[in-house]
């Protein structure tokens, strides 16, 4: 019964667009390093490895939110207009 209710659906469409939107956002985060600061490479190792997590992290977080908003509105219009289609075919 809970898992049909549109307050469920909603969360679970944020939740799984955040995590979702956080590996896309790792992924993405990988090929896009080199055109964010192209002088990384002169820098030592330890100072790569950081200005690329940092990059990584923050990518990931953007996206995951990003996508978890997508997600719940997507799953929230849904749950909208199915319940307007319900009244509506009740009045029939």
């Amino acid at each position: 019964m809970i898992q049909e209710s549109c307050p469920f659906k909603v969360a679970l469409s944020g939740v799984g667009g955040f995590v979702l939107g956080g590996l896309f956002g790792m992924f993405m985060s990988s090929f896009e390093m080199a055109s964010v600061d192209p002088t990384i490479y002169d820098q030592p190792m330890k100072k790569q490895l950081k200005a690329t997590a940092q990059d990584m992290a923050r990518r990931s977080f953007s996206m995951a939110k990003n996508f978890a908003v997508v997600g719940a509105i997507f799953s929230g219009t849904e749950c909208v207009i199915e319940g307007q289609l319900d009244v509506l075919l009740a009045l029939h």
